[in-house]
């Protein structure tokens, strides 16, 4: 479980960047019955998919105890999980067996799809009760072609055109073919094991790309991770993660207030001038700086640094 890191300070430029601070407490975690994965702090730090590359340029993380810091830029949007994420990698860099099959295919655009491969197949002998499985011939070997014809609707004088109707197999012991009536088939057991695994992920890549989406949120997660400390550092201990991103400049604004008397003086308040002639009717001239927040992190009870 990654612990977030905290904003601390932001250096806002008139260039439109940023320097943003962020710190963390670091733990104790020397026991030695702790595995090595449990020695370690980790934390998540979540930035703009957009800005990502200034964001890596410009990265620092210290710990001020003289520990490790490993960083890992993942690149997958924070609104996916590891599963999302793996199977969306999944599905752009591998390719899977084309399976004649979904909605509107049956069993024989299937068997199509597979021909070459090896099956083993039972089909219900003439007068049988195939219900106890007794009457039932199994017939091994490879997909050699599929036939469809012409069939009769029932009931009707119309006629449905190009149904599949017959699988021819090979049986390559003998080298026999075996003709089988799609209709007569009762169990069709795969024996490719190649076809069996690739069979599965087309299932499942079928039934994800159906889910909902997960609004993706344009954040990607960089972790970082802090090993064990060695060291005999006395004090808070704390990780510090720095770097330029992306900010709306800030803004010099002026505030004047003019005195109904004649008698006018121009200074910055406050000053030892100011409070030497409170008597005396002065401008006062106000100093301001327009900030504006584009993230989506709170701003409150941080330092903040304008520069000009």
């Amino acid at each position: 479980m990654s612990d977030s890191l905290h904003l601390k300070k932001v250096t806002l430029y008139k260039n439109s960047l940023a320097f943003f601070e962020h710190t963390n407490s670091l733990d104790d975690v020397k026991a030695e019955k702790l595995s090595s994965k449990d020695k370690c702090n980790s934390y998540a730090l979540d930035v703009p998919m957009e800005t990502k590359d200034l964001i890596v340029d410009t990265l620092s993380v210290t710990a001020n105890d003289g520990r490790h810091c490993t960083v890992n830029f993942d690149s997958c949007d924070t609104g996916k999980n590891d599963e999302d994420a793996l199977h969306e990698r999944e599905s752009m860099g591998s390719k899977v067996y084309d399976f004649d099959i979904g909605s509107g295919r049956g069993m024989g655009d299937f068997l199509a799809s597979c021909v070459g491969s090896r099956f083993r197949i039972k089909v219900e002998k003439k007068g049988g009760d195939f219900s106890s499985g007794v009457d039932l011939d199994t017939i091994e070997g490879l997909i050699l072609t599929v036939e469809h014809k012409d069939v009769v609707i029932e009931n009707s004088n119309q006629v449905a055109s190009n149904v599949w109707s017959v699988v021819h197999m090979l049986d390559t012991n003998t080298c026999t073919m075996r003709k089988v009536n799609l209709e007569d088939i009762v169990d069709i057991e795969i024996l490719d094991q190649y076809i069996q695994e690739q069979l599965m992920k087309k299932l499942s890549q079928t039934m994800k790309r159906r889910m909902p989406k997960k609004k993706a949120t344009g954040r990607t997660r960089i972790s970082i991770t802090a090993s064990d400390s060695s060291s005999s550092f006395i004090g808070n201990n704390e990780i510090c993660v720095s770097y330029v991103d992306k900010a709306a400049s800030w803004e010099c604004t002026y505030r004047m207030e003019i005195p109904k008397e004649e008698t006018d003086a121009v200074l910055l308040e406050p000053s030892e001038a100011a409070m030497s002639i409170e008597s005396e009717p002065t401008v006062k001239l106000h100093l301001l700086g327009n900030v504006h927040n584009p993230t989506d992190r709170d701003w409150k009870e941080i330092e903040l640094t304008l520069v000009a």
